[in-house]
């Protein structure tokens, strides 16, 4: 049972509505700040499968003993992961978290800005060509650097994760690595499982998850945007008897214009994370490096404001920027 709309948290949020992108361990509000009026999002920690509240009611209670042990410690993972992200300064991440208990569970609130998912863009475009893919990716791909470093991983990078500003810039948002460690002590993965980008140690509690888990969802985040496709699950190229179907699709797409990209991609998305690129920072670099159409000075694409029949909601779509003399 989510929160009601008008519910004022911590005496200075008022939840507005509920959002449709939460999941079984959260609920994700799209807020108020009483002083300013600013909008916010607000995440509030969850985890259906421990805790209840009755209806009306904004307090939650433990669905009994064991139930509230496995909901403290994953209080506990949630709590050091927020903290641990206000501590964190890039321009592609959120910044100014605010982490407050109430109601016997944890809230993170960040500002609410002007933006589109990509998956919202690639909607609206379809596909993106390889210098815009990587100019969506380089910040994010630097962004996830600083949040292993400092201990964190994301654990849902997708087009859903990744948010495009109108100023060019992008926003990480969803970070879940706590909701999954309590999902893997629950034996839950199952519903949080991205099926394009899920590296295989998410299908499993006994699977070690970390920075090589994110550097996996990267990769296949680019090679969505470039091909315009679903790509294989994890699970789908563990089969022996038949060539992989990632390779396959990555070779084949005619929108990659460097061999080299291609070949770093697949290295980044290597089944086995011990065989798989390691590091965000070493994917960066090497994408960088391959990419002889990268270039971070140009504008590979805007996001335009549209109108639409459902008012000033979140109405955009991607145009690529201006052309290079190869052709753009």
């Amino acid at each position: 049972m989510d929160l009601a709309p008008l519910t004022v948290l911590n005496g200075m949020y008022t939840v507005r509505r509920t959002l449709e992108d939460s999941s079984p361990f959260d609920f994700k509000y799209l807020g108020e700040r009483s002083d300013d009026g600013q909008q916010v999002i607000i995440r509030e920690f969850f985890p259906s499968p421990l805790i209840r509240r009755k209806s009306g009611k904004t307090s939650v209670s433990a669905k009994g003993t064991n139930q509230q042990a496995a909901f403290d410690e994953g209080l506990d993972y949630f709590a050091k992961e927020s903290r641990a992200l206000r501590q964190l300064s890039h321009q592609a991440l959120p910044q100014n978290y605010d982490v407050f208990e109430a109601n016997g569970t944890m809230y993170r609130v960040r500002s609410q800005q002007p933006s589109m998912s990509l998956a919202e863009g690639l909607r609206s475009k379809g596909t993106l060509p390889e210098k815009a893919a990587l100019t969506i990716m380089m910040p994010v791909l630097e962004a996830l650097h600083e949040a292993h470093e400092a201990g964190l991983y994301h654990g849902g990078i997708s087009p859903d994760t990744i948010r495009l500003l109108p100023d060019g810039n992008v926003l990480v948002t969803g970070f879940r690595g706590a909701c999954l460690q309590l999902a893997r002590d629950l034996d839950a993965l199952d519903d949080f499982v991205r099926p394009s980008t899920s590296a295989i140690e998410q299908y499993t509690p006994r699977a070690e998850q970390g920075p090589g888990t994110d550097v996996y969802a990267a990769a296949a985040t680019i090679c969505m945007m470039v091909t315009g496709k679903e790509l294989p699950t994890a699970k789908d190229r563990l089969s022996d008897d038949q060539a992989d179907p990632m390779e396959l699709l990555v070779q084949d797409a005619d929108a990659f214009t460097s061999p080299e990209v291609r070949d770093v991609l697949l290295d980044a998305l290597r089944v086995d994370p011990s065989k798989r690129l390691q590091s965000a920072h070493d994917l960066r670099t090497t994408l960088e490096h391959a990419s002889t159409r990268y270039d971070s000075e140009d504008d590979a694409y805007v996001v335009v404001p549209v109108e639409d029949d459902q008012g000033p909601a979140e109405a955009n779509v991607i145009s690529e920027g201006p052309s290079d003399n190869d052709g753009g």
